[in-house]
């Protein structure tokens, strides 16, 4: 993972954990399994990602939420990422700025 991306989740980590009193080490991972309730209680207010409003909200909720560690290869093997160009360019998306 490059350098500046590798910061922006680390930081996004340290905000959310604080927020929520819990430390989680990947709060960027798409990866979400749970419950119809929990899934009833998430709001989406955009349209984009709501991987880290969902996660606020189910703690608001009282919702117990756990972090299973994945193994992640830090390369791709093929093609390139769809999500974003860079950290810079998601965070001033013109739908949020």
């Amino acid at each position: 993972m490059p350098a500046m991306k590798r910061f922006g989740n680390w930081l996004l980590c340290r905000i959310i954990s604080l927020t929520v009193g819990q430390r989680f080490t990947d709060v960027s991972c798409g990866f979400r399994a749970f419950t119809r309730d929990a899934a009833l209680r998430v709001d989406i207010h955009s349209d984009f990602e709501y991987i880290h409003e969902s996660l606020l909200t189910w703690r608001r909720f009282g919702k117990r939420i756990v972090e299973v560690e994945l193994p992640v290869r830090a390369e791709r093997a093929l093609g390139k990422s769809r999500m974003m160009a860079s950290v810079g360019s998601y965070g001033c998306a013109p739908a949020r700025c």
